[in-house]
């Protein structure tokens, strides 16, 4: 089963490491977690930029 994590850019503390746990749980449980950037016009409103922000 797919399973959606959105993530934003709205300086949640500890953000990569929520994520990081969140889909290795997701993955234990038999899913498959694939994120998606959930923001409007952050990283200038395209792909790559929420990609690179999303990265950091």
């Amino acid at each position: 089963m797919s399973i959606a994590v959105g993530v934003g850019s709205r300086g949640i503390s500890n953000q990569p490491l929520i994520v990081r746990v969140l889909t290795r749980e997701i993955k234990e449980r038999g899913g498959r977690p694939f994120i998606f950037p959930a923001m409007g016009s952050h990283g200038g409103a395209t792909a790559e930029g929420q990609q690179n922000l999303l990265a950091r």
